[in-house]
């Protein structure tokens, strides 16, 4: 329970105003770290605390991966990266909602819980933050650079299944990879 409310402060501490209204400058090195990372994000989702966490209500996953990544951290240096890294983070905080719930996956990846959303609306979120990194220069040092983003989606109605949701959206998005990168995918419900 305390977790819970550890990531609920951390979740409301983000100013998310100030952060979409800076959301097209460089990132602060504060945005990517204030940004849970995915173990304490399922930790908290793990523990019924709100409204949309009880039986039959419906979310989704999505599971977002910066295309090339180790490509760019080989040519431009693992610093560059990360500043990519920070600015995708701020344009997906512009595009998702309140209630939405972020976290960083590792150095090029991200998790978005998305409370109360079904996998259509979900879709929708998604291809706003891809078309919205995809379109935006962002930039690294001196140098202008367009990076593009492979996301996964999928949709359950049991926060039991928290961790199969994100496999799920996690495989579809690496199917998505697998077929060219740059693009939405969604997971096959059983």
């Amino acid at each position: 329970l305390l977790l819970l409310v550890a990531f609920t402060r951390i979740v409301l501490d983000f100013r998310k105003d100030d952060m979409r209204r800076d959301a097209p400058a460089i990132a602060s090195s504060r945005l990517a770290a204030s940004l849970p990372d995915r173990r304490r994000l399922t930790d908290a989702l793990s523990k019924p605390h709100l409204h949309f966490m009880e039986p039959d209500r419906v979310f989704s996953v999505i599971v977002l991966e910066v295309d090339h990544h180790a490509a760019i951290a080989e040519i431009f240096g693992r610093l560059a990266a990360e500043q990519i890294a920070r600015q995708a983070s701020a344009m997906i905080l512009g595009k998702v909602r309140e209630t939405d719930m972020i976290s960083r996956r590792g150095r090029r990846a991200f998790l978005i819980f998305l409370p109360e959303t079904v996998e259509e609306e979900a879709h929708t979120v998604a291809e706003r933050i891809r078309i919205a990194i995809a379109e935006m220069p962002l930039i690294v040092g001196d140098l202008s650079l367009r990076v593009s983003v492979t996301l996964g989606i999928a949709q359950s109605r049991s926060i039991a299944d928290v961790t199969m949701a994100i496999s799920d959206a996690e495989n579809a998005m690496a199917t998505g990879q697998a077929g060219g990168r740059n693009c939405t995918m969604l997971a096959v419900l059983l």
